[in-house]
């Protein structure tokens, strides 16, 4: 029994005792499941994969809880403003202080020492308002937001697809699509990702955020896209094809069907026999049927993988 998991008694592979884990897992074990697990007595000494994974997936899960309960705690303050010098950082400065300063703990006026009032410091998350959109936005925000309501700011071109970027940090963010580098990495499957926001957000698959919920029905979603393509299901398609009066919810939708229905464009070309196709989903379905493909559990084949594959 000794070689079996603590918690589920399936084959243990991961040793509880013994590792530089050990200390980790046996709180989070206590924490967790109020399963105290000690050394010196005939219980299984070990782990299976799944119930490590999930060690770690409830560790993470409370670490994130933590940082967002803190940071829904932080005040936030508004201000309206016309203009806003800059400093060298690109961050709006109007030399004000929005931190209270506490006092000191001598009174310098009669010399002698006294016992300080405290006072609380006060981290605001400053927000200010544009005067010509009249949005609400981070302060520190200001500088490029602004670029948006001027028609002369340059713009930032790709040179390997053309696409244009008012701002550089979103130029640069664009520019490593077109890398083969995923540094970041999931530590509990292989996901790889281009920046770090892309993890973060992957790493909701493992914790189950279910945080986006339908207002019509009970459905809940990982993500704000799912909860968006879900909603269309609950309401009338009003763009109609004036080929053939069928009607879909998005110009997207209707200039794909006319495409690939009424010009008999082809987009969509099989990377193993190269044969085309007017859809996406169809292509994919020969695939699967014909070259006996594994079906992509989310539909689309992660970046980190096309690349590996060199699709």
């Amino acid at each position: 029994m000794t070689s079996k998991c603590r918690i589920c008694l399936k084959e243990g592979v991961v040793p509880i005792f013994g590792t530089e884990d050990t200390a980790f897992i046996q709180e989070t074990l206590l924490v967790v499941a109020n399963v105290d697990v000690k050394e010196n007595n005939e219980n299984p000494k070990f782990l299976c994969d799944m119930c490590h994974d999930f060690i770690k997936a409830a560790v993470l899960f409370r670490k994130i809880a933590k940082d967002t309960e803190q940071f829904l705690q932080q005040p936030v303050k508004e201000e309206v403003v016309d203009d806003l010098p800059f400093d060298n950082d690109g961050d709006a400065s109007d030399g004000s202080n929005h931190e209270s300063k506490p006092t000191g703990d001598w009174d310098i006026e009669n010399n002698s020492k006294v016992k300080a009032e405290k006072q609380i410091k006060i981290k605001y998350t400053p927000k200010v308002t544009c005067n010509i959109c009249h949005k609400v936005i981070n302060r520190s925000y200001y500088k490029e937001h602004m670029t948006m309501h001027d028609p002369d700011h340059k713009k930032y071109i790709c040179d390997v697809c053309g696409k244009s970027f008012r701002l550089r940090c979103a130029y640069h963010n664009h520019s490593l699509r077109h890398g083969k580098e995923f540094p970041y990495k999931c530590q509990l499957c292989p996901y790889q990702g281009r920046y770090s926001e892309l993890l973060k957000t992957h790493m909701r698959t493992h914790t189950g955020d279910y945080r986006y919920m339908c207002t019509e029905c009970p459905a809940r979603f990982l993500f704000k896209s799912n909860l968006n393509s879900h909603a269309l299901k609950h309401k009338e398609p009003q763009l109609q094809c004036d080929a053939c009066k069928r009607a879909f919810h998005t110009k997207l939708m209707l200039q794909r069907h006319y495409e690939a229905d009424h010009l008999g464009i082809k987009n969509h070309v099989c990377n193993i026999c190269g044969k085309a196709f007017g859809y996406r989903n169809a292509m994919m379905k020969h695939q699967r049927h014909v070259h006996k493909r594994a079906k992509l559990l989310f539909g689309r084949m992660p970046a980190y993988l096309e690349a590996q594959h060199g699709c």
